[in-house]
């Protein structure tokens, strides 16, 4: 029996993910950030050029598949951060290269270290979806003054304990997990990026909102063979981006009309999360673990899923509000 209207419980999906993901997320080990850097990341120089060194990284480590389907990616600078006023990262058509906004990386940055304080002392997952609210609102005033205004910590800002650190292992421990995580979280929007250089996509402004639509589906498809070929996870980017997206969308801060450029967001979940559903459901364990953790159970959830996607499908990939 299906749970009714999947757009009417949009809200509910988000958390539900959110739940899931921390339940099952791990802690990589990829460092990125010198001791150094890691202990000033907070500055926007440091943020820059930490989420630089993790493009390199991430672009070396993709290089076997997009060094030949996308070879003007590996130019000087033509995977780069920059402070421009803007959140999403987008490929560049006229030249072939791709930029990462610094107020994208800050913001994963925080919405890292704010999941694994979450995950480590099992917090309510509401609050991280209240944090999420508070760095799209902070970082939408920063992009509308033209500079910076900063973020709080989630401790900071939630008024509990700084997560770390008792002594140095659990320093180090903490900013390999920090740094894995940081890997993880960028890599998939670096993948649909990439996606649009390597299969030759139009720009916006040359294409109809539904060809533009499946444009962003096949980015997306295109990231999760990307990412599944060097091993890297999706679950990351769906804990920071997507949610993200989704309070875009329903606070209106990218304008929406009848003919969206972009599938909406519940789409997109549904999407990219279908294997790690299933990953669930035929693990015993994880399984059990989720049915008891949830108000819904897996098969509740996986029906909910299903609902999206007919209406995906049905809506030319966009779910109106």
């Amino acid at each position: 029996m299906r749970r009714g209207s999947a757009s009417g419980t949009k809200c509910s999906l988000i958390l539900i993910l959110i739940l899931i993901l921390i339940l099952l997320i791990g802690g990589g080990v990829s460092p990125v950030f010198g001791d150094d850097e890691a202990d000033t990341i907070e500055s926007m120089q440091d943020t820059m050029d930490a989420g630089q060194r993790t493009l390199d990284l991430l672009m070396e480590k993709f290089r076997p598949v997009v060094e030949e389907e996308a070879p003007e990616l590996y130019r000087t600078e033509a995977v780069r951060v920059e402070a421009v006023a803007d959140f999403n990262a987008f490929a560049n058509d006229s030249n072939k290269s791709i930029v990462v906004p610094l107020g994208f990386v800050a913001e994963t940055f925080f919405q890292a270290r704010a999941l694994m304080q979450t995950y480590d002392e099992n917090l309510d997952p509401r609050l991280y979806q209240e944090y999420m609210k508070y760095l799209s609102e902070r970082g939408l005033e920063s992009r509308k003054k033209g500079y910076s205004l900063g973020f709080n910590d989630f401790w900071l800002w939630a008024g509990i304990n700084k997560p770390c650190c008792i002594n140095d292992q659990h320093d180090y421990q903490y900013r390999a997990r920090l740094e894995g995580f940081m890997i993880d979280a960028l890599a998939f929007p670096l993948a649909h990026e990439i996606g649009h250089v390597a299969l030759r996509h139009k720009k916006y402004s040359d294409i109809s909102p539904s060809v533009s639509r499946q444009q962003e589906h096949e980015a997306d498809k295109y990231a999760l063979g990307l990412m599944s070929d060097t091993g890297l996870g999706i679950q990351a980017s769906i804990l920071t981006q997507l949610p993200r997206f989704d309070l875009a969308e329903r606070s209106m801060e990218f304008p929406q009309n009848t003919k969206p450029t972009h599938p909406s967001t519940a789409c997109r979940i549904e999407f990219l999360t279908r294997d790690l559903f299933e990953q669930i459901e035929s693990d015993p364990q994880k399984k059990a673990d989720f049915n008891g953790s949830s108000s819904m159970s897996i098969d509740e959830v996986r029906d909910y899923f299903y609902d999206v996607m007919l209406e995906c499908e049905s809506d030319d990939l966009y779910m109106p509000e």
